[in-house]
C-alpha cells in the first residue's frame, strides 16, 4: 500500500510572521523565501519547511472569547440573596431618616438650649450663645417654612418661583451666619474655663460645644470632597483600549 505523503510545508520569514500575528496578510515579505517569492514558484509544495517563530500565540479575530458561563443558583440561594438585600436596604434607610432626624430636630434643638442655659456665661465673647439660638431657630423654621412653600409650590409657577427665591435666601443666612459663627468661636479661642471674673472667661460646655460643632461641618464637608475625589478618580470603570501595540 502507498504510503500517503505529509502535508505540505511553507516557511515564511521573520517579518512575515511578524504580519500573520497583527492579522496584516497584504504585508508579505516579497524578498524572503516564502511562498510569494517568484524564485519558489514552480517548487513542490511538499518540499517546503514552515518555520514559525514566535514569542506568543498569534491572536486571531476567529477565535471567539471566552464567555463567563453563568453560575446555577438554586431557589434557596436567590432568597437568601433576597433576604439579605432588603435587611441591608432597611438598615440603609434607617441611617438615613436617623441623620434626617438628628441634622433637623436634634442638633438645631440642643443649640437653642445649650445657648438659653449660658445666655450670660462667656465674657470672652457675648456673641456665641446668640450664634447657637439663632441658628438653631432658623434651621428648624426653615424647613418647616420649606415644607410648606414646595406643597404650595405645586399650583402654581409663580409660587415656585417664591420657592426657589427663600431656598436661595435661606441658605445664603446660613451660610453667613456660620462664617459670623466661625469668626466669634474661633476669634475667642482659648477662653478661660475656671475664673469667672476673668475677662476671657467662657463657660466650658457652651464653648465645646460651638467649637466642635464647627469642627465638625468642615470635617463633614472634608470627607464629602475626599469620597467625591476618589469617586471621580476611581469609581468610573476605564475605558477599553482600542487595541494592544506588539
Amino acid at each position: 500500500m502507498e504510503r500517503i505523503s505529509s502535508a505540505p510545508r511553507l516557511s515564511f520569514s521573520n517579518q512575515d510572521v511578524f504580519n500573520l500575528r497583527n492579522h496584516d496578510l497584504s504585508k508579505f515579505s516579497k524578498s524572503s523565501p516564502g511562498i510569494y517569492n517568484p524564485q519558489r514558484k514552480g517548487l513542490n509544495l511538499s518540499q517546503q519547511t514552515i518555520n514559525i517563530i514566535a514569542a506568543t500565540p498569534p491572536k486571531s479575530i476567529l477565535v471567539k472569547s471566552r464567555e463567563s458561563i453563568p453560575e446555577k443558583i438554586t431557589q434557596d440561594e436567590k432568597e437568601d440573596r433576597l433576604s439579605y438585600y432588603s435587611i441591608r436596604l432597611e438598615l440603609q434607610f434607617t441611617a438615613f431618616v436617623l441623620f434626617c432626624f438628628m441634622l433637623t430636630i436634634v442638633i438645631p434643638s440642643s443649640m437653642i438650649v445649650i445657648g438659653f442655659i449660658y445666655l450670660y456665661s462667656c465674657t470672652a465673647e457675648p456673641m456665641i450663645p446668640i450664634f447657637l439660638i439663632v441658628g438653631g431657630f432658623t434651621f428648624i423654621s426653615s424647613i418647616l417654612l420649606l415644607r410648606k412653600l414646595k406643597k404650595v409650590a405645586k399650583e402654581s409657577f409663580e409660587d415656585e418661583t417664591c420657592f426657589k427665591r427663600f431656598f436661595m435666601a435661606t441658605v445664603l443666612f446660613h451660610i453667613g451666619w456660620f462664617i459670623t459663627g466661625c469668626y466669634w468661636t474661633y476669634g475667642a479661642f482659648e477662653p478661660v474655663f475656671e475664673d469667672i471674673d476673668s475677662p476671657l472667661y467662657c463657660n466650658k460646655v457652651l464653648y465645646l460645644y460651638s467649637f466642635w460643632f464647627l469642627n465638625s461641618i468642615f470635617l463633614t464637608l472634608s470627607l464629602f470632597a475626599v469620597l467625591f475625589t476618589i469617586y471621580i478618580m476611581f469609581g468610573r470603570e476605564p475605558n477599553e483600549e482600542s487595541g494592544e501595540k506588539v
